[in-house]
């Protein structure tokens, strides 16, 4: 079981899985379950659904076939791809067909992305399909709330920067809401800019999942005012005023302090005493290097 979702945003892809795996009626573990290829000339990441072991060796024949073949190209890479996939099906899932249904191999559901100096690309595989596809793509046990959360937040205009906030909440939510998915949140961006992979740490995962609890929270008690007609306009306006105070809260966790000071004074009407500004910490100097 697991929740995986890749989409195109306005200078590249974001791919991204949860990391449980279950073991049928014995443990749940932590497992990687994206796979990275790299050569001198394209970049691929994949994902899947089903069966560990046989997305595994899904991608380990996709890679071996790129590898005797060497296609120079997107269009033969897809070729080789789609070519490969319908192989491993008939090989290795097909002859299953006759057994009966909880018997039979998983079909892998596979999500793919291609990476080139300058464009990308994302395909999605299972049994003998392989397409090229342009609309965010969900696969997993959580494929419902994750198609309706994408469908409310995400923008094709976004960039990965922000692209990767929406796979995060996505993600988040599918492992507080549905069975099989869980452990960690794995984001990747593939810049289309040029071949570079980025990997969002353990520890922003973290911090921006306490902080969507921390949202979700403030957030109850004004969507439930609002359609409440027993309260008052003022008793409303006051908590407006205490969601708004809330939200600069979380939002001071990414802010400096003279910028976080600068909003909460806006917002309370209270002066900030002379000189306070001042106690901003300064910005560290230069180390010589850029991350």
């Amino acid at each position: 079981m697991t929740i995986a979702a890749g989409f195109h945003c306005t200078d590249g892809l974001v791919l991204c899985a949860d990391t449980q795996e279950t073991i049928y009626s014995y443990a749940k573990v932590n497992t990687q379950k994206m796979i990275r290829i790299e050569t001198p000339f394209y970049n691929m990441v994949f994902t899947g659904a089903g069966e560990g072991a046989l997305i595994d060796m899904t991608v380990q024949l996709m890679d071996q076939a790129l590898t005797e073949q060497k296609p120079n190209g997107a269009w033969k890479i897809e070729q080789v791809l789609r070519e490969s996939l319908v192989d491993t099906f008939n090989r290795h899932i097909s002859p299953w067909s006759q057994f009966p249904a909880g018997e039979r191999p998983t079909t892998p559901d596979l999500l793919i992305g291609l990476q080139f100096p300058a464009s990308t690309t994302l395909y999605r595989a299972r049994g003998t399909t392989f397409t090229r596809v342009y609309e965010p793509q969900c696969i997993g046990s959580g494929i419902v709330l994750a198609k309706s959360l994408i469908a409310k937040l995400f923008d094709y205009k976004m960039s990965i920067a922000q692209g990767w906030l929406i796979a995060l909440y996505v993600l988040y939510q599918a492992k507080t809401w549905v069975d099989g998915c869980g452990g960690n949140s794995d984001i990747l961006l593939l810049s289309n800019r040029d071949r570079k992979i980025t990997r969002i740490p353990t520890t922003e995962v973290t911090e921006m999942e306490q902080h969507f609890a921390d949202f979700d929270i403030h957030l109850r008690p004004l969507f439930l005012s609002a359609a409440d007609r027993n309260i008052s306009q003022a008793q409303f306006n006051e908590g407006m005023t205490q969601f708004s105070l809330n939200m600069l809260g979380l939002r001071g966790k990414f802010m400096e302090f003279e910028e976080f000071a600068r909003h909460l004074s806006e917002l309370t009407g209270i002066a900030i005493p002379p000189g306070e500004e001042a106690t901003s910490p300064e910005p560290s100097p230069p180390t010589g290097t850029q991350s």
